[in-house]
């Protein structure tokens, strides 16, 4: 085994003061380009690695961030995740990653662990049980410095990186309205999800601008256990007659009504349109491939972990909450009549 290279080994070489070592190598201001490039270079070729326990205890700081999320496997996750990470892994800090399976005890755990080896701060998406942010006051050291991305809290005093779920549901809607669609179904996944209620407010909006009256039984939950999306979807196009469109909470619960449509010997879209939401890698594959609603994912972690660092080095944020455009990506699931009205020309929000 190689022996531990130390800051002192590099001031010896260098001939230059521990001080001097270190303040380079955490990119200080106060030492010039040229020494800092010495520094850097010879700490590459000798593979120096910081003693991360040592430099915690002096500035009292742990250059660990954590991620908790509802589940990684999902594109928006895993794509946020990736923004994160290319933000905060070059300035020195190790991510940490939690899946909270939708699971409020999950995510309290979860919060604990990470209060436990004093991250600096932590990047969350609320799971679909989550009510309040008790856990996250009474674990969290007050200088924890926390954003939400996605599922974020109603409380203004929070920063988050969110879409308007109400307007891209709405522009979605309208789209199927204005194709001629009146029987839309919105499966909205579990209750609970505040998500879903902020664009089911969008799918009520569109429905009074096209004067389409609101047919409660027309929403429709399911979990996102497998099988339940199908389920639900079977039920209501056996039961309500003319069901001739459906707008699905996610591309995953999409998949599962495109499923429960074909086996009621109904075809998308000439039956009924489908149409889900995030934009997940499989979707343009699916047969008919899906018209769906993207969401910047990746800009959005990318802004996530951008105010996050500025709030674990004590800089202000004036902005509280950073709201990115969705776009709806018209695909084959959708029927797309040439006389139709404009979405663009109707009243939006």
């Amino acid at each position: 085994m190689h022996k531990k290279v130390t800051i002192k080994d590099l001031a010896s070489q260098l001939n230059l003061t521990p001080a001097t070592i270190s303040r380079a190598l955490n990119d200080s201001y106060e030492i010039g380009q040229v020494t800092k490039e010495r520094v850097w270079a010879l700490a590459k070729e000798l593979n120096y690695q910081p003693d991360r326990i040592a430099s915690s205890l002096r500035s009292k700081r742990t250059k660990l961030v954590g991620v908790i999320l509802p589940d990684i496997s999902y594109f928006f996750n895993s794509s946020a995740l990736k923004g994160i990470e290319e933000v905060l892994i070059p300035q020195g800090y190790r991510v940490i990653i939690f899946q909270t399976g939708e699971s409020l005890a999950r995510e309290m755990d979860n919060v604990k662990d990470l209060a436990a080896i004093h991250v600096d701060g932590i990047i969350a998406s609320l799971s679909t049980e989550t009510k309040d942010l008790n856990h996250f006051h009474e674990n969290l050291p007050s200088d924890t410095s926390l954003v939400f991305i996605d599922r974020a809290p109603a409380e203004p005093q929070y920063l988050k990186v969110t879409i308007d779920n109400e307007k891209a549901a709405y522009t979605a809607v309208l789209h199927l309205l204005m194709e001629g669609k009146k029987k839309i179904v919105w499966l909205a996944g579990p209750a609970g999800l505040k998500i879903a209620e902020i664009r089911y407010q969008g799918y009520c909006a569109a429905h009074k601008v096209a004067g389409i009256p609101i047919d409660p039984d027309l929403v429709v939950r399911c979990d996102f256990s497998k099988g339940s999306a199908y389920a639900a979807i079977h039920q209501v196009v056996k039961e309500r007659e003319g069901v001739d469109a459906i707008f699905c909470i996610n591309d995953r619960l999409a998949i599962e009504a495109l499923a429960a449509v074909n086996d009621h010997d109904k075809k998308v879209p000439e039956d009924i349109a489908l149409m889900g939401f995030n934009n997940e890698t499989f979707s343009s594959f699916l047969q008919p491939p899906l018209t769906t609603v993207s969401q910047p994912a990746l800009e959005m972690g990318i802004e996530a972990a951008t105010q996050l660092l500025k709030l674990m080095q004590r800089k202000k944020t004036i902005i509280k909450e950073y709201v990115f455009e969705t776009e709806l990506i018209e695909r084959g699931s959708t029927i797309l009549s040439k006389s139709r009205q404009s979405v663009s020309e109707v009243c939006v929000l």
